[in-house]
């Protein structure tokens, strides 16, 4: 047992962030994502919260005005999250070519993440976000900069994380140069960095408080995207032919749902959403008319179904087995199709 010196030096260790003097824009189409990752950073303790619906909106901003962090979706048409964060770093109308830059996806593949990072982005998330994984990095983020590097083809943070040892030829330099971070980002850091902020810990007890008072409209969104879900394997069983373009929003639908549900508390809603998503991500187009392919569509938009009516948390084991272990054996018979 620690001694009441001990304690009192052990508690003085725990990192603690300030960030009642921060902006912050949120970048994310959807409504209900938008509010929920700014309600989150206001409770957190961000000064000003800053919202747009797309890149050209918050564009505006960021020619306008001085923002101390940038949290964006990716997914955006028909200008990308790409596009978003490359004019961030390199167009000439930006106030802060070296604003942090976090970026959130619920479709991250590692073409994607590599875009991200190559666009200039600071840090990608991908969902479902935990949300003290979440604050732990966006705190990361905010108190210690990276470096920047700048080269005919790349702008923005130095994308290696770890430096090792090398003894071989020097091929990098004559055409990269490293910066030290700029004083702008070493203001922030020293801002974040002063009394008075909360630890991770306080952070997450507030972010949680947010998903709690949430969880009502969660509720009602899902609703809405299993009924968008449906419509879209309707339109499918009516046409299975011509219907592979319809393989993509049913993807998209599926990822969205998966995204939110572990937020929330369901996570047996999120294995079964990921279970449909793996049953589409290598779908060719000439098996989309293929009877057990529709059926297991449908069959995963059942159980999901299930579960968000009978409100089935994390609590039920047995039924989970149960119901995942269905779907796990008809994602496999169906990879081994023809």
């Amino acid at each position: 047992m620690l001694s009441r010196s001990e304690t009192a030096n052990h508690s003085t260790t725990v990192p603690r962030f300030n960030l009642r003097d921060l902006t912050v824009l949120i970048v994310d189409a959807s409504p209900f994502g938008q509010a929920l990752t700014r309600d989150t950073c206001k409770a957190i303790g961000f000064c000003e919260t800053l919202t747009a619906d797309e890149p050209l909106e918050a564009a505006k901003y960021l020619t306008a005005r001085k923002v101390d962090i940038v949290i964006t979706e990716w997914s955006f048409t028909p200008v990308s999250g790409e596009k978003l964060v490359f004019g961030i770093r390199n167009g000439k109308g930006s106030v802060d070519p070296y604003v942090p830059i976090v970026v959130l996806t619920g479709f991250a593949d590692w073409a994607m993440v590599a875009g991200a990072r190559d666009a200039g982005a600071t840090d990608v998330l991908a969902r479902p976000i935990i949300l003290e994984n979440f604050l732990a990095r966006l705190t990361f983020t905010l108190a210690s900069p990276r470096p920047f590097v700048r080269s005919p083809r790349f702008f923005g943070p130095d994308r290696r994380r770890q430096v090792r040892k090398y003894n071989g030829p020097d091929r990098r330099g004559i055409e990269v140069k490293s910066s030290a971070p700029p004083r702008t980002n070493a203001d922030l850091a020293n801002r974040v960095k002063q009394p008075g902020g909360l630890s991770i810990d306080e952070m997450t007890s507030a972010g949680k408080q947010v998903l709690a008072d949430r969880k009502g409209q969660y509720r009602e969104l899902c609703d809405a995207d299993m009924a968008e879900l449906f419509d879209l394997i309707r339109e499918l069983k009516d046409d299975p032919i011509s219907g592979f373009p319809l393989i993509q929003p049913i993807y998209r639908k599926a990822r969205q749902i998966e995204s939110l549900s572990l937020t929330f508390g369901y996570p047996i809603l999120a294995e079964a959403s990921s279970l449909l998503c793996r049953l589409l991500w290598t779908l060719p187009e000439s098996r989309v008319s293929s009877p057990i392919i529709i059926q297991g569509i449908e069959t995963h938009a059942t159980v999901m179904s299930l579960i968000v009516k009978q409100d089935i948390g994390e609590d039920d084991e047995e039924l989970r087995e149960e119901l995942i272990g269905g779907l796990a054996a008809l994602v496999e018979k169906a990879a081994k199709l023809d």
